[in-house]
């Protein structure tokens, strides 16, 4: 009896960006505003897997890798802002951001009872990685 199986885990641990802003008074009170700029993040990627092949004989293989950097990026979004009292104000904003991919090492150890043991390496790759964001929060101006 043949099985398998494999995961790929990608986290985002922390993210900043250095935006402009302009925006457009809609209404007496509401300010309607796009937004662009430098994003940046601390990404982690890691990948884990494992067979068993019973049919031919006792067979596994195990692979596993992990790897983390600091990406730089780019973001665009909109969204809009309402006073609620003097010196405080209420925003709602979308965001996407965008960076480069992880790259994961990883280490496969296939073991076969009586025959052999082999241990392959390699790296995966992720691709472009593209993040939705929409969050609220209070701003106070001093």
């Amino acid at each position: 009896m043949f099985s398998g199986n494999s995961g790929l885990a990608i986290g985002q641990h922390w993210f900043g960006t250095t935006r402009l802003r302009l925006g457009y008074q809609v209404f007496d009170r509401l300010l309607a505003y796009v937004t662009g700029g430098v994003a940046y993040t601390g990404i982690s990627a890691s990948i884990s897997g494992g067979t068993t092949d019973n049919l031919m004989g006792p067979y596994t293989s195990n692979t596993s890798g992990s790897g983390s950097a600091t990406k730089i990026g780019w973001t665009v979004g909109g969204g809009f802002e309402v006073p609620i009292i003097d010196n405080l104000s209420l925003k709602t904003e979308y965001l996407y951001t965008q960076y480069s991919g992880v790259t994961v090492a990883y280490r496969t150890v296939a073991v076969e009872p009586f025959f052999f043991t082999d241990t392959t390496r390699g790296s995966l790759s992720t691709g472009t990685i593209g993040l939705h964001i929409a969050r609220a929060g209070l701003n106070w101006k001093l």
